[in-house]
């Protein structure tokens, strides 16, 4: 059963380099790590917190 959730997890990270990284990567590198930053600040929450530890 962990291997599912392994791959669940790996699918999750693989999509979201495929569609988020890769887009960062055509933007403007000043755009880009400014909208990188602002996606880092944003879960950074209370809502978060719990389901990241």
């Amino acid at each position: 059963m962990s291997i599912v959730f392994c791959g669940a997890i790996f699918g999750f990270f693989y999509a979201w380099v495929c569609s988020t990284m890769w887009g960062l990567d055509q933007a403007d590198p000043r755009v880009a790590i400014a909208a990188m930053q602002a996606m880092n600040a944003s879960v950074r929450n209370m809502v978060f917190f719990p389901a990241f530890f």
